[in-house]
């Protein structure tokens, strides 16, 4: 997992992880998120999860987030959020999970199978 700030910039987990933050999250399994900001490091003190697919365009979405913490939300609801107008005042920290996938053997020996039968029939 690594971190940013909305215009891009690296986050280091040092610069986050000294005091509490609050975590707004509509996501589908936002204790596994939390979790995952205590495994980088991360002091969460409040939580406010919504549903999932939530739009993050409630008038009263961040009243009960303190002013002075920073608010750790996932890229996906990021997308949701830049153009709320009341974000200006509050340390916004975007957490992007990353994932590696790798094929299986047996993946790769079908998909080759697959590309040469697809391959042969067109030539």
């Amino acid at each position: 997992m690594r971190f940013e700030n909305p215009d891009g910039r690296v986050v280091l987990v040092s610069d986050i992880s000294a005091r509490p933050v609050s975590v707004l999250c509509a996501i589908g399994n936002p204790d596994r998120f939390v979790s995952d900001l205590r495994k980088a490091g991360l002091q969460p003190a409040q939580v406010h999860a919504l549903r999932d697919h939530d739009r993050l365009d409630a008038g009263n979405l961040l009243v009960d987030l303190p002013l002075e913490l920073p608010v750790v939300v996932t890229a996906k609801d990021w997308v949701k959020l830049k153009e709320r107008h009341d974000l200006e005042s509050r340390q916004i920290v975007i957490a992007v999970q990353e994932l590696e996938l790798t094929p299986s053997d047996e993946f790769r020996r079908r998909l080759a199978a697959k590309l040469h039968e697809v391959l042969t029939q067109t030539n």
